[in-house]
């Protein structure tokens, strides 16, 4: 990399010596975690352990399984057979497509290709409604020991890019604080939790991962790039980069912008032609995946056509059971422009999620990617003396960030209630890049502060993925904003009793319990005793404030906040008291949405004061709610 004005190589500054090829204490250490790592893959009991099929896993695991084992990228009974084996169970959630046969033939007009798509002459066959990539490279590790084979792809991804970004930060920092940085970085943040996922989240982690490491690595010290192998050095690496990034554009399209740093740095340069060739080698690679696509179903968008995604019955499970009368429909064939460009709270739900990408409880940056935010910041203070490839790659990965929040502005963090924001989970490794060089110990030792959010999460990462809610019951996540605009996909949603509940008592009102402090009942709310609850209130009618109405079988201290407004009141046995919280609320995708907190001192066990109660529950206070419109 150069810094900004330069246009030749620059030499090593002298605080810096030539990467040592001997292990060290610190290649030890990561020699230490590879095999711990590697051993508790092939040990573990995935489907046991792992709560059985989590998000995605269905779709990937079956595809890498058909791969390994039928040499194909089709879905037919044997592939149904073959899963019930192994989970005891169907492939709940599973995305699948019907295929198509293309046809292609010369034609005298341009673009002189005609392409003719006609009905599968087979009905005994379908197709994975994913991206192929995760199937095929994670097929030989399947083939040789089955999902753990997919568990120790994980870690091996995982692993390598840990240890190829302490060797990249040991060019220009100290070892200590080159090993401490990189493991803070991928230990320290979500990132380790996707490794018990069967998914290709690491995966296309990984792609970016390899790739930007391909492109800098050599730019990082020039002086010593001639003493690299080929395929490391000048134009090759810059060239492998792109066809990794072709591949993690096929697999994730929001990775497109990650391919414009290695192009621009070649076009600033003057390379004219090295600038083509980088950008051409991308789009020529992803474009190839797609045809691969293409190839095998007979429609490039492994999301688009006849898709829909299955749970308790599936394609060819019994007599009749077919694509067309089981499932759900599924297919993303088009971009939402009308919500995307919707000028009447346009600007308002971008800076809400602007926001929420940054701070928000559920797919925040801070809480998930604590080190990435902290180098982002380190590289801002520092952005004068940055190399001009870090600030090409800091300014690549903030336009990929503003390009979810505008194109994707209710599902930037992933459906289906990840943990954390899924989406960036690819573009994350970039920021390892952007750590400014000669940066202290002391940094890297702050960027370890991401364990006091992701701590809980990694102690039992199966649990975490598969009830992705619980950890944000407690601790600081609480203090962080609920992101309102992805109301609907938050990971409560995974649990039916606690979203989109509908309250008798105001029918206006639909209820989202963030937490296990509040019982719905009919007609009303119990609040556990001796905690604090938080609903949020979601209503099409924006309100201005929420009466509410509290009672309680003991003397009780009930502390209740809506945002604008916070009322802490006495409530008496057999006494009704009612309060009225000013609200402060944000939009909500067609609708407002407020966070109430409801606060009970104290509670009672029913069984343990009468005798004919089966109740074991400690209720503090019992709430009925009414929302009071805006004027």
């Amino acid at each position: 990399m150069l810094p900004q004005g330069s246009s030749g190589s620059i030499p090593p500054p002298a605080a810096a010596a030539r990467p040592r090829l001997t292990a060290g204490p610190a290649t030890w250490a990561a020699l230490a975690i590879l095999l711990a790592g590697a051993a508790a893959a092939l040990s573990i009991d995935v489907v046991e352990s792992g709560f059985s099929i989590k998000g995605d896993e269905a779709t990937y695991v079956s595809m890498a399984l058909s791969v390994a084992h039928d040499g194909d990228l089709a879905f037919e009974r044997r592939d149904l057979e073959r899963f019930w084996s192994i989970y005891g169970r169907g492939p709940e959630g599973i995305f699948l497509k019907v295929g198509r046969r293309v046809r292609v033939r010369a034609d005298p007009s341009f673009p002189f290709v005609r392409i003719t798509k006609l009905p599968d002459n087979r009905t005994d066959r379908l197709y994975h409604g994913k991206a192929l990539a995760y199937g095929v490279a994670a097929a030989p590790f399947a083939r040789a020991f089955g999902l753990n084979g997919l568990l120790l792809f994980n870690v091996l991804l995982l692993w390598s890019a840990f240890y190829l970004g302490y060797r990249f930060l040991a060019l220009y920092l100290a070892p200590g604080t080159a090993f401490g940085w990189s493991l803070a970085f991928f230990g320290a943040s979500v990132t380790p939790l996707y490794v018990v996922w069967l998914t290709s989240e690491i995966f296309n982690f990984a792609l970016v991962f390899f790739a930007y490491w391909l492109w800098l690595y050599k730019e990082a010290q020039p002086a010593h790039a001639a003493s690299l192998p080929r395929w490391r050095s000048g134009w090759r690496a810059d060239l492998l980069a792109a066809a990794l990034l072709g591949v993690a554009i096929y697999s994730k399209p929001p990775n497109l912008l990650l391919l414009a740093p290695p192009v621009a740095l070649a076009l600033w340069r003057r390379q004219w032609g090295r600038a083509v060739a980088i950008g051409a080698t991308g789009g020529l690679v992803a474009l190839l995946a797609f045809g691969g696509t293409l190839a095998v179903s007979g429609d490039w968008n492994y999301q688009g056509g006849e898709r829909k995604s299955f749970y308790g019955s599936f394609p060819f499970d019994g007599p009749g059971a077919t694509f067309h009368n089981r499932g759900i429909q599924y297919a993303t064939d088009t971009l939402q422009g009308e919500v995307v460009l919707d000028a009447g709270v346009g600007v308002e739900r971008f800076v809400d999620n602007v926001g929420y990408f940054l701070f928000g409880r559920y797919a925040g940056q801070l809480p998930y990617y604590f080190p990435g935010l902290l180098a982002a910041v380190l590289a801002l203070v520092a952005f004068r003396r940055l190399l001009i490839g870090q600030k090409l790659v800091l300014i690549a990965v903030g336009a990929t960030a503003l390009a979810l929040l505008l194109l994707m502005p209710f599902t930037w963090a992933g459906g289906g209630g990840p943990v954390g924001n899924r989406y960036f989970l690819s573009i994350y490794p970039a920021l390892l890049f952007v750590i400014p060089l000669a940066s202290p110990a002391w940094t890297a030792l702050a960027a370890w502060g991401g364990m006091a959010f992701v701590a809980s999460m990694l102690v039992n990462p199966f649990v975490t993925a598969k009830q992705p809610w619980q950890h944000a019951e407690h601790g600081l996540f609480r203090l962080l904003p609920v992101e309102m605009t992805m109301l609907n996909d938050l990971p409560i949603l995974l649990e039916p009793s606690r979203g989109r509940r509908s309250y008798a008592p105001d029918p206006r009102l639909m209820l989202y319990f963030l937490d296990d402090n509040a019982w719905l009942e009919p007609g009303r709310i119990w609040i556990r005793g001796g905690a604090r609850a938080e609903i949020v209130v979601r209503s099409v009618e924006r309100m201005g404030a929420f009466r509410v109405t509290l009672r309680s079988r003991v003397p009780n201290v009930v502390t209740v906040s809506a945002g604008a407004g916070r009322e802490r009141v006495d409530v008496n046995p057999r006494e009704q008291v009612v309060v009225t919280v000013r609200a402060d609320d944000a939009y909500s995708r067609n609708a407002r949405a407020c966070l109430l907190s409801i606060e009970a001192a104290d509670g009672v066990v029913p069984r343990l004061v009468d005798p004919e109660s089966t109740d074991g529950r400690f209720l503090g206070v019992e709430v009925e709610i009414a929302g009071v419109p805006s004027r």
